[in-house]
């Protein structure tokens, strides 16, 4: 019983490891020790449907350790881990420290290879491929992995006019949200209706109407 408000933004499926470990893609995970995400969260998710694209199975083929971003990338510089998953949205705070950090050069691994099968399984609009620039985080190359749109999320008994108060705030404060995170600018009116893949909510719909971008 849920509605959107609004697509805020992608979240991208960060896959870190050091060039120290020889990880270049998916299937090198294979009898490695990997951070999957905490238990329960929506790195977890992908990680394990990633995994299982891949022809991995989470449980059986690594040794999977659930730990959040800050702790994965201590656990990768004290050479507890192999690497480590997580999404989030451009810059990630915990990817930022570890390809900071002196004398150690990290990577990011390719994942979009993952997007077909996923797309097969979970349906068309859920996972897409997306670029982390190479100067996100200082990279030698752009790095094309999974992508899965945030969601702002409410109540389907939400009264519509505060659904409509919310979703008009997001747009009048932009600015105010950009200052919290960068990435508050991919904030749009045209991509804030697209990928959704629940119904939205009647007060957000009035506004996308009243702006004429609602389809």
């Amino acid at each position: 019983p849920v509605r959107s408000l609004a697509v805020l933004y992608t979240n991208y499926l960060h896959l870190a490891t050091l060039t120290t470990t020889g990880i270049s893609t998916v299937a090198d995970l294979k009898g490695k020790v990997v951070s999957t995400g905490a238990p329960g969260s929506g790195t977890e998710v992908v990680a394990f449907r990633t995994l299982e694209a891949f022809g991995l199975d989470p449980k059986k083929d690594l040794s999977s350790q659930p730990l959040g971003a800050s702790q994965s990338v201590d656990a990768l510089k004290d050479g507890k881990i192999h690497a480590f998953f997580f999404t989030g949205g451009l810059p990630t705070a915990a990817v930022l420290d570890l390809t900071h950090t002196p004398g150690i050069t990290a990577r990011l691994v390719p994942s979009d290879a993952a997007v077909p099968k996923m797309r097969e399984k979970y349906g068309d609009g859920m996972y897409y491929p997306v670029v982390i620039p190479k100067s996100t985080y200082s990279l030698d190359e752009d790095v094309t992995v999974v992508g899965v749109a945030n969601l702002l999320v409410v109540s389907d008994t939400m009264p519509e006019q505060l659904a409509y108060d919310i979703t008009r705030l997001l747009f009048e404060k932009q600015a105010d949200l950009v200052a919290i995170h960068p990435q508050a600018r991919d904030l749009s009116l045209a991509t804030a209706i697209v990928g959704s893949p629940v119904p939205f909510h009647p007060g957000g719909i009035k506004y996308y109407t009243e702006k004429n971008v609602w389809k």
